[in-house]
């Protein structure tokens, strides 16, 4: 189904409208300010600095970014062009100034060839002072002259300020009357809508949303102060809420989100006041003493103020009332919106400031269009059939709830041609319909071999969000963790991030923790503590001797700058610990034997270690001290190395004071090692070649690493080396070394420019990431890399071109050239028969790449904001078979190629049966749009069509479209009829038409 359009805002609610074209993704820093320092700097330009920091947007002024001996014109340059907007602010002497003026002649490129978005502030000028080059801009130029400057430069200025008086601003003087935070508070909320930097996370590939959005938003827009959105347990009312949160809160002045937990204890009351005190004020949090105390700060500081507030997860009005109570604490026009277990729970607003909106399970067909999409995944037809009677029964037991859908289709799709089991799922849940969601759970979970359960339980209490490599270190001491974690995802109830990450949904995070909850009565009865005032409680019984031996993991969570000093005596038997958070605790005493058994040990954020602890780390696999005073050279530290002798994972991220890198021992089996953002470290000892174990090693962001030691080559079994955002200047192997090497990452390493021929040694190599690195070439020796999966080259703003042996990567699956100097592809690149996804945004491509023409396994290409990319396709696509995604946006291409002649058109398109999204936006070339005559049937699965700034006549077709989503029409002036809104099922946004 179709997206519903975004309904009206409330009343009195206005937006600036602005250009929301794509700008590059490859961007260091959200906003760019220009302004003159003696106008602006100590008082306007430093309000709107803080302002925007304070509302997490990254922004670039001159006397805090750039590092000393930089060049300041190019410095500055760089800068502009690694922003998302700029926002000039314009005085009366700002064109007195050389470097403004070179700003903005440099923004107005920008704008020409990135399409980059910029947003004057007419500060104490007349913009059409500046249209017209009079008063004191007048006079800036003649002295501009009077100095001898380039007449050419002194001609662009004048045309960059004559653009910039053409552009929608903000006028402080006539629109603000000279009010300073009015304008500031303007200028956030527009960069936050622009950015979408209060966008929360909502799943893809969902399936019947769009008719509860829309009757969702249909409420928001009446008036209703508070929205409960509630509905059975996995139908989806978290999504719903995200949605239409993501659609108005823009229209807000501020806007927070806040999860409750499930027990609301007064100090975590106090971080959702701190956060939402924090969220509506766009600053930093700032800690409370009680909860009254935030309670009148909610209640006497947003009275006035427009503000959106969207709770997750209410099951009672006592978890809110000290957020929400009283709906007078919020200004005119607020809207509250809550996800609840219970109907009841608004009882407590006026009838008439409140309203609800129930979420119905999927009607038979979206479900079964869910079932089969997990249970089938990509599997032909044919081969589903004999399943179809099964599943629709099935899908009819489950009752249209999504997460029941999901998790019990995933269960079955690796027993496909086992119809017992099948059929047995089915009878099971004929009888079980009263607890569907809880019992959809309960069917996998209880599917699960003993140790895999374990793994499960683990990663509910503790380890959502961990890297699950990290995290097997412990569990390969009593489980298999590769299998048993494979299982987990096969089952959906647990996911496997794109950075190792394992994810759990909530639902199925508080199944697992109800699970070890109905172990016992008391927190040390149970094998897992998670909340810090269970551990609490424990730790108080373990100290009146009471047995805690079920206990196996236990977790301290302070809040930030909080500590706790405890004594341990005595413990001996009475702890089985295997993990261990203390979370900035300070332990000492006597372990005796305490802690044997432990063997993961995440202590970051630590100031003091006791020797005593470390004698009793003998069986320990993990040891976590990011974020600690450790400095490499204290007695303790030594210690760590030499009495952890199973040590497998050690952490040291962030450790700023770690000035020597730690002296390794030869018989360790460390097998990762993560120093990333050890800000001080300047090296990599020699001793990390005694590592013979070493499977990763992380120098992320170590900035004054500027070479890799020679060592390094006795690495035999090394397989991750991350050396991103480090000062390396050389990538060099000695002979015979990294053959085992499968990723290396070398992203934003600025002063990287040269890679030796070794690299074409390391035959194991999958990724090779060289994103932002100063290189020009490429050593023909890459053509050795036979088992290259992934290419990443962008932003490599010197590289011209690639070698002809590119074309012998014959498992490369991604090669990512965005923001590169090269102009052609070398004909080679034919044989890369496994490319998937080729990204040439914005680089200097003159043509469309022919020899890329029968790669059949291509299913993305990207050449949008290639500026040199001029006239009709001459290429023959047939051979694309599996192109589902073709950008072009910001071309000067005129025609695709199936416009040529009636051959061509019809072989063309019956190759690109599976093209989804085509984006033809700002190409302002293009005179005629030859896909949607009538009988273009084979065009049925595109999903997303934009068009804009073209001069396409008719939109005749559009009803065999069958799966589009969304059509685009932005500033297409020559269309003779405009689509009925009526007539089709797919949303068409025709903004700025």
């Amino acid at each position: 189904m179709q997206p519903s359009p975004q309904s009206p805002p409330p009343a009195a609610v206005t937006t600036t409208s602005w250009n929301l074209s794509s700008t590059s993704s490859r961007t260091n820093y959200d906003v760019f300010l220009s302004f003159r320092g003696p106008d602006t700097r100590k008082q306007f330009t430093d309000c709107l600095y803080h302002a925007l920091r304070g509302a997490r947007i990254d922004v670039f002024i001159d006397d805090k970014d750039l590092c000393p001996g930089e060049e300041i014109d190019n410095a500055l340059n760089e800068s502009i062009k690694q922003s998302k907007m700029s926002i000039p602010i314009i005085s009366k002497d700002y064109a007195s100034s050389r470097s403004c003026l070179m700003e903005l002649a440099q923004m107005v490129e920008c704008k020409k060839e990135d399409n980059q978005l910029i947003v004057p502030i007419f500060y104490d000028v007349v913009p059409a002072d500046l249209k017209h080059l009079r008063g004191c801009v007048e006079e800036s130029f003649r002295k501009h002259e009077e100095r001898g400057i380039d007449h050419k430069d002194i001609a662009k200025w004048r045309q960059a300020l004559q653009e910039i008086a053409k552009m929608k601003g903000y006028d402080l003087l006539n629109k603000y009357n000279g009010y300073h935070g009015e304008l500031i508070n303007k200028v956030v909320s527009d960069v936050e809508q622009f950015l979408k930097t209060n966008d929360l996370v909502i799943t893809d590939g969902l399936v019947g949303i769009e008719p509860h959005v829309r009757k969702a938003m249909e409420i928001c827009n009446k008036d209703v102060h508070v929205l409960k959105i509630c509905g059975m347990p996995g139908v989806g009312k978290t999504t719903l809420a995200k949605f239409v949160y993501n659609k108005i809160h823009h229209l807000f002045e501020g806007c927070s989100f806040l999860e409750i937990p499930k027990d609301v204890e007064s100090n975590e009351l106090m971080r959702l006041q701190e956060k939402l005190i924090s969220d509506l004020r766009k600053q930093e949090r700032r800690t409370l003493s009680t909860p009254d105390q935030g309670t009148k700060v909610i209640a006497h500081s947003f009275n006035k103020m427009r503000v959106l507030i969207f709770i997750d997860d209410v099951r009672h009005f006592d978890q809110i009332k000290h957020l929400v109570g009283n709906l007078s604490w919020f200004g005119l026009g607020s809207r509250i919106l809550m996800t609840v277990g219970r109907t009841d729970i608004l009882d407590d607003y006026p009838s008439e400031v409140a309203d609800k909106y129930k979420v119905e399970p999927m009607n038979d067909h979206q479900a079964l269009l869910l079932f089969q999409k997990h249970a089938f995944v990509e599997d032909p037809l044919e081969e589903r059939s004999e399943y179809d009677s099964l599943s629709r029964d099935i899908v009819k037991i489950i009752k249209g709830l999504p997460l029941a859908i999901v998790i019990t289709a995933s269960y079955l799709r690796s027993r496909k041609g086992r119809m017992a089991i099948w059929l047995d799922t089915f009878r099971w849940l004929q009888g079980n319909q009263a607890e569907t969601v809880r019992q959809a759970f309960k069917v996998s979970y209880d599917s699960l071999e003993k140790g895999t359960r374990q793994i499960f339980l683990d990663i509910a209490c503790f380890f959502s969000g961990m890297d699950e490599r990290i995290a097997s270190c412990m569990w390969s001491a009593w489980y298999y963790p590769s299998r048993e974690i494979e299982s987990l995802c096969d089952l959906c109830l647990v996911e496997i991030g794109e950075n190792h990450e394992l994810w759990m949904h909530s639902q199925l995070r508080e199944f697992g923790r109800e699970i070890v909850m109905a172990e016992g009565d008391w927190p040390w009865k149970r094998s897992r503590i998670w909340n810090h005032t269970d551990a609490l409680s424990a730790l108080s019984a373990l100290k009146r001797k009471e047995s805690a031996k079920n206990v196996e993991a236990l977790a301290l969570t302070f809040d930030e700058g909080q500590s706790e000093r405890f004594r341990c005596e005595g413990f001996g038997h009475h702890w089985s610990l295997r993990f261990l958070r203390l979370d900035q605790a300070t332990i000492g005493g006597n372990f005796q034997d305490a802690l044997s058994n432990l063997r993961w040990l995440d202590w970051q954020g630590c100031s003091e270690i006791s020797e005593l602890l470390i004698l009793h780390l003998k069986n320990l696999a993990i040891l976590d001290l990011s974020r600690s005073s450790v400095t490499g050279e204290s007695q303790v530290w030594g210690q760590i190395l030499e009495k952890a002798n199973k040590l497998k994972v050690l952490k040291l991220s962030r450790c700023c004071h770690l000035c020597n890198p730690p002296d390794f021992r030869a018989s360790m089996y460390l097998e990762r090692l993560v120093l990333e953002g050890c800000s001080l470290l300047p090296r990599i000892g020699r001793s990390v070649g005694s590592l013979k174990h070493l499977v990763s090693l992380n120098l992320k962001f170590c900035k004054f690493v500027k070479d890799l030691p020679e060592e390094l080559c006795y690495l035999k079994t090394l397989k991750e080396l991350l050396i991103d955002g480090t000062s390396i200047c050389m990538i060099h192997f000695l002979p015979d070394s990294m053959e085992q090497l499968e990723i290396l990452s070398a992203c934003q390493c600025e002063s990287l420019a040269r890679i030796s021929d070794s690299i074409g040694q390391l035959k194991s190599l999958t990724y090779l990431g060289l994103d932002g690195a100063a290189i020009d070439r490429l050593p023909n020796s890459i053509k050795s890399l036979k088992k290259l999966q992934r290419l990443l080259l962008g932003n490599c703003h010197k590289l011209h071109e690639l070698p002809y042996s590119i074309g012998n990567l014959e498992s490369l699956e991604i090669m990512d050239l965005s923001s590169t100097m090269i102009a052609r592809l070398p004909w080679s690149v034919k044989n890369l028969k496994k490319l998937r996804v080729l990204k040439m945004e914005n680089s200097h491509l003159r043509k469309f790449p022919k020899e890329i023409k029968n790669l059949d396994k291509l299913e993305e290409i990207d050449l949008s904001q290639c500026k040199n990319l001029k006239g009709s396709i001459r290429c023959d696509m047939k051979g694309l078979s599996s192109l589902k995604i073709l950008r072009l946006s910001s071309t000067k291409t005129s025609g695709l190629p199936w416009s040529d002649d009636k051959y061509c058109h019809r072989q063309t398109l019956s190759s690109l049966s599976l093209l989804q999204r085509l984006d033809l936006s700002e190409c302002d070339q293009v005179r005629a749009l030859p896909i949607l005559p009538s009988d273009l049937s084979n065009l049925k699965l595109l999903e997303l069509l934009k068009i804009s700034d073209c001069t396409v006549k008719t939109l005749d077709g559009l009803e065999n479209m069958l799966r589009l989503r969304k059509l685009t029409l932005f500033r297409c002036p020559s269309l003779s009829k405009l689509p009925d809104r009526e007539k089709y099922k797919f949303e068409i946004d025709m903004r700025n038409y």
